[in-house]
């Protein structure tokens, strides 16, 4: 039998006081057979006793470690599993090139920001950004590909936005904005106005080129062209497709909004 497994199940202590009572137990029993002096029997059953509730003791407590051991060790696992679980989940809904969130949840965070403006009021806005060719000084003119070209430009849609603002990549080229908590109609096409200038804004290259790039960006407003994440959605795509930051309802609503503004400003 090999004594490296005992040893690092039950411990060196352990396995010493198992030793003494089995020594104790043969002399106990060698002289309950031989017939020997019985006045000494209550000291040999004594130490016994206190062995075998020591020894006792002493499992119990290899036992209780060993357990702790074992629940220290399962609930880092779990950690380590928790870990690798939320970097899947992360990968799975954000863009690996900006870190942005992708369209994966696109639908539940439109629904989400809904909810909010429905409760704490405000204006609701949808953004649709496709960025088209990239124009280098050295290269000229090409098809938009450059990883470095994307992540300038996601930065570029960062810097225009608040806090409460979200942007996603939704493609290799399309980009999806969440404007909320929007006070004044008139403060949809600012938002407007500040992502195409940011849009402008030429990519310094590596190669020591500077590219810019041409975009197209389109608008949703909640509640004029919908009033579900779908319905939002669908009306920002059409508006891209069809060349138009706006459509006819929301167009003739921020227009209608504006002579109120500008009566409001005179007072």
């Amino acid at each position: 039998m090999k004594l490296r497994p005992l040893l690092r199940a039950y411990g060196l202590r352990t396995l010493l006081l198992i030793c003494i009572l089995l020594i104790g137990s043969i002399y106990l029993i060698t002289d309950l057979v031989t017939g020997g002096d019985t006045s000494l029997l209550p000291l040999r059953i004594i130490p016994l006793l206190l062995g075998l509730a020591l020894t006792i003791y002493s499992i119990q407590s290899t036992v209780i470690r060993s357990l702790q051991n074992e629940i220290k060790k399962i609930e880092a696992e779990n950690k380590i599993l928790e870990i690798k679980s939320h970097a899947i989940d992360t990968l799975e809904s954000h863009d690996a090139i900006t870190g942005l969130p992708n369209y994966v949840f696109q639908n539940d965070r439109i629904s989400a920001a809904v909810l909010r403006v429905k409760r704490n009021g405000g204006h609701l806005a949808i953004y649709r950004v496709r960025l088209g060719a990239a124009t280098s000084n050295t290269l000229g003119s090409e098809e938009i590909s450059d990883r470095q070209v994307i992540v300038q430009k996601a930065r570029h849609i960062q810097s225009v936005l608040m806090d409460n603002n979200s942007v996603l990549h939704i493609g290799q080229t399309d980009f999806l904005i969440i404007a909320e908590s929007i006070a004044d109609l008139g403060d949809i096409l600012l938002i407007h106005k500040q992502l195409e200038a940011a849009l402008r804004t030429p990519v310094a290259m590596d190669d020591g080129s500077i590219a810019t790039v041409l975009n197209n960006t389109a608008i949703a407003v909640y509640p004029f062209d919908g009033e579900d994440s779908t319905s939002l959605l669908e009306s920002a795509e059409n508006n891209l497709k069809s060349g138009l930051a706006l459509s006819s309802i929301s167009k003739s609503r921020l227009d209608a909004s504006r002579p109120q503004r500008r009566d409001s400003a005179t007072r």
